[in-house]
């Protein structure tokens, strides 16, 4: 679970605010959430995690007398694993574009907006002056 919701946080939930030129028709003003749900942004699913995942457990052997009933539970750790997928998306998009003397960036989230830029742009394809602003 905490790994998709790594998924989630590096590839497809991107917070967006409201500028003074963007959405006019929306309710509220100037830095509101445009993002404020599942409607407006993609959720990771079972189809977002790989078919071949393994993992393994802590199993009963190794006590753990300070948690409470025993407890080896952990919470954000495997959410850091998401960044791994964003490194790999990173890395496929950019390619070997050092090499050529291509200096391009790639923001979290990878939306497939940023990752189809990011490839147009590596082929020399897109501007860089185009690329997908960062809502923060």
């Amino acid at each position: 679970g905490g790994f998709t919701q790594g998924l989630g946080l590096m590839l497809t939930e991107e917070l967006k605010r409201r500028d003074e030129t963007n959405h006019a028709w929306l309710r509220g003003g100037v830095g509101s959430s445009l993002t404020n749900g599942p409607g407006n942004y993609k959720i990771p699913s079972s189809d977002d995690v790989p078919r071949d995942l393994r993992v393994s457990l802590i199993r009963d052997e190794v006590p753990n007398e300070k948690a409470s009933g025993g407890s080896k539970a952990v919470g954000e750790p495997p959410l850091a694993l998401g960044v791994s997928a964003f490194l790999a998306a990173k890395a496929a998009c950019l390619g070997d574009t050092a090499a050529g003397g291509v200096d391009l960036e790639l923001d979290s989230p990878a939306t497939a907006e940023r990752l189809s830029w990011c490839a147009s742009a590596a082929r020399g394809e897109s501007d860089a002056a185009l690329r997908p602003e960062l809502h923060v």
